[in-house]
C-alpha cells in the first residue's frame, strides 16, 4: 500500500471521505500495516473495517478440526 500522500492520501484519505461508504480490510499484526495507520483507518470508519489474518493453523491441529 502507497504511503499516505497530502496531495493524494491513498485508501486511508478515502476513508474519511464523507460522500462515500468503504468497507476496508486490515491486517492488524504490527508487521502488514503499522498500528498508527490502523487508528487513523478505525478512527476515520470504524463500521467499515474487516480484520483480516494471514495465519496458519497450529501444526498439531489436525485438518478439519
Amino acid at each position: 500500500m502507497p504511503p499516505i500522500h497530502h496531495r493524494d492520501p491513498g485508501v486511508i484519505g478515502l476513508l474519511g471521505d464523507p460522500a462515500r461508504s468503504p468497507y476496508y480490510g486490515i491486517i492488524v499484526d504490527g508487521l502488514h500495516s503499522h498500528p498508527n495507520t490502523v487508528r487513523i483507518a478505525y478512527g476515520a470508519k470504524k463500521d467499515g473495517c474487516i480484520l483480516v489474518t494471514d495465519g496458519k493453523c497450529h501444526p498439531s491441529i489436525r485438518k478439519g478440526g
